[in-house]
């Protein structure tokens, strides 16, 4: 468990480090407040220090000023580890995150976001001395980070890595993300 707790703490410093530089490479955008992409990752991989399994994330995101963005997150996450078991964990998250997005040339962009969200999560095993399925809900620290190449007009394919650090089951996770983008004005002439 200190192992994912000393990785997400390191997540965490790399995305506020990301943040603070990109604040000085802001220009003056006009005030709006508008659509900017939707995102999933089919498949990811995601651990909590004790188990590992499948992880599936959305998400949609809102751009104000051009600059900022403000996203809706989803996420489920189920364990593959041991095949006969009568009870898989369930992590599940729904988070409000603030992120921002950085070109790096005209086809890699790098996309951070933290926030909060609500974080469930479901074990036989968090009081062995229990019988029976609890569940842990809790507030947690969400944060994400997104490496995209985008392919075309609408659309990025990339790796997405996000990690969740909360008082219930801290986890870390990676997958594919497929992301459909706003048309950019250059691609509307």
């Amino acid at each position: 468990m200190k192992s994912i707790k000393l990785k997400a703490g390191l997540f965490a410093a790399l995305f506020f480090t990301v943040i603070f530089v990109g604040k000085a490479q802001e220009e003056n955008t006009g005030n709006t407040f508008e659509y900017h992409s939707f995102s999933f990752s089919p498949i990811g991989f995601f651990s909590d220090g004790n188990v590992e399994g499948l992880v599936f994330n959305t998400d949609l995101s809102f751009a104000y000023k051009e600059k900022h963005l403000v996203s809706l997150a989803l996420s489920y996450a189920t364990e593959t580890g041991v095949v006969f078991e009568e009870f898989n964990d369930i992590l599940k998250q729904y988070n409000l995150l603030y992120g921002r997005e950085f070109k790096m040339n005209e086809t890699v962009y790098i996309d951070v976001h933290a926030g909060l969200g609500y974080f469930s999560y479901e074990s036989e095993d968090i009081d062995r001395n229990r019988q029976g399925v609890e569940k842990n809900e809790t507030i947690g620290l969400p944060l994400l980070v997104k490496i995209r190449f985008k392919t075309g007009a609408r659309f990025s394919l990339g790796l997405q890595i996000q990690s969740n650090i909360n008082s219930a089951n801290s986890m870390i996770g990676a997958g594919i993300v497929l992301q459909w983008n706003k048309r950019e004005q250059r691609y509307l002439n």
